[in-house]
């Protein structure tokens, strides 16, 4: 009798842990306004302690976290054209250029915050519009290449594809220090609520996902280490923010030691 009731509450504490959790999944910790100097975000990435943030025509911010207030700006040469997606590779910056086909990748040293390298993605013909690093190859989705996202070399081989339900992902953020393993969290932007996609890489394998409710698009960019952060960047008004949103929940991992502690009292 007493171990039946030990499975009940058990069952209980881990449906309530659940319950709990998704409850939680894309709520909004923090935000702050996206734009700088009037000019729409392009992508985000999180280094050193700061939030870093691209622009369209070529521009760069580096800001609090996570309150968002400008440190510094930076531009790029030339104005024309489109940059699009930011991540860190642990030394340097990377963003894509965007003027005629193929993409290019530019390699940004943070020292002096110049471009020291530029790579054709020759493999495409569409603007990119995520891009993100996973410790060895880069994950990127493209305008109008539909229901597919890439992982691909710095000169466009592509190592891997992989179909999804949703017509492309307009944000890639991968996580490597995760329970069970690294993910990627990518949105579907097709439908309302907006819902994030989360994948186990690098087999590209469905998790779990969850929804936010909140209007605008949103742009999975960078991870602080605790929470995923995104941004909007499709308000006519300039009114875009950036989102600090709960992503993952650690109290999963609390309910084995909650059991354990239900089981001790029947003993």
């Amino acid at each position: 009798m007493g171990n039946r009731i030990a499975r009940i509450i058990a069952a209980a504490l881990l449906a309530g842990v659940a319950a709990a959790s998704a409850s939680r999944l894309g709520s909004i910790v923090n935000s702050f306004p996206a734009r700088v100097n009037h000019l729409m975000p392009t992508g985000m990435a999180y280094a050193d302690g700061y939030i870093w943030m691209m622009y369209s025509g070529g521009y760069m911010a580096k800001r609090i976290h996570p309150g968002g207030s400008v440190v510094r700006t930076f531009e790029f040469y030339p104005h024309i054209g489109s940059y699009w997606g930011l991540t860190y590779d642990g030394s340097y910056f990377w963003t894509s250029y965007n003027y005629r086909p193929p993409p290019r990748l530019l390699k940004i040293s943070p020292p002096t915050m110049s471009v020291v390298g530029s790579y054709p993605l020759s493999k495409f013909n569409n603007p990119l519009r995520a891009l993100e690093w996973d410790g060895k190859y880069f994950w990127i989705s493209l305008s109008d290449v539909y229901y597919y996202v890439f992982r691909v070399t710095s000169t466009g081989s592509v190592v891997s594809s992989f179909r999804n339900s949703y017509q492309y992902a307009p944000g890639i953020c991968y996580v490597d220090d995760l329970p069970g393993g690294p993910r990627l969290f990518e949105l579907n932007g097709d439908v309302f609520p907006l819902t994030f996609y989360v994948y186990k890489a690098p087999g590209h394998t469905f998790d779990y996902r969850f929804y936010q409710r909140h209007t605008g698009a949103r742009y999975p960019a960078c991870w602080d280490g605790e929470y995923l952060w995104t941004y909007d960047n499709t308000d006519p008004g300039g009114n875009e923010y950036c989102y600090q949103l709960v992503a993952w929940e650690p109290d999963y991992a609390v309910a084995p030691a909650s059991v354990g502690k239900v089981k001790a009292l029947f003993r």
